[in-house]
């Protein structure tokens, strides 16, 4: 992070002129400079739901307030905590042939057509009914609908990711007696 943002400080990197200036035209290597000094540059370097799940599960019981015992208490709170998802997590869902995408944000809410939904089921709900033209929203259970891309790229049911918390717990517990 530290080196891509030396980048953009005061000198400007001589690369970084010579790469701007290959792609912009009739700006001198002076103006580019000079644009570069006024830039504001946000970077995130999420990591890919995939490695973090990987990762998670061969480290050792996170420490939470409660502990959920069954899976129904299962919050995505809790795997953000145990570090089995680091947002923003992409979702999606091909549904009657429609492709459809969604968010985990860091606060647990998923984000679907701009909108928040504090649960995976709301959203998927919403999501069903944005294809079949509802306006009642179908009863939807959001653990099975939405996917994500487990460390081979396949698609998983996010429950895939709920149950392997669950285990790992479990498995603390039972290290813990």
């Amino acid at each position: 992070r530290s080196a891509i943002e030396h980048l953009f400080a005061g000198g400007a990197d001589s690369l970084l002129v010579e790469h701007v200036a290959q792609h912009t035209k009739n700006l001198t290597p002076d103006e580019i400079r000079s644009s570069l000094k006024r830039c504001r540059v946000a970077l995130d370097f999420p990591v890919p739901a995939e490695e973090t799940i990987g990762q998670a599960l061969g480290g050792s019981t996170p420490k939470k307030d409660r502990t959920p015992g069954e899976r129904s208490e299962v919050t995505l709170a809790d795997l953000i905590r145990a570090g089995l998802l680091r947002p923003p997590v992409q979702l999606e869902k091909v549904y009657k042939e429609k492709r459809l995408t969604a968010q985990i944000e860091a606060d647990g809410a998923i984000t679907f057509h701009g909108r928040r939904y504090d649960s995976l089921s709301q959203a998927a709900s919403a999501a069903r009914a944005s294809v079949l033209g509802a306006k009642d929203w179908p009863a939807t259970n959001g653990w099975r609908f939405w996917k994500l891309q487990d460390a081979g790229e396949e698609l998983v049911e996010i429950d895939t990711v709920r149950n392997a918390f669950v285990q790992q717990v479990k498995g603390g517990a039972r290290r813990a007696a």
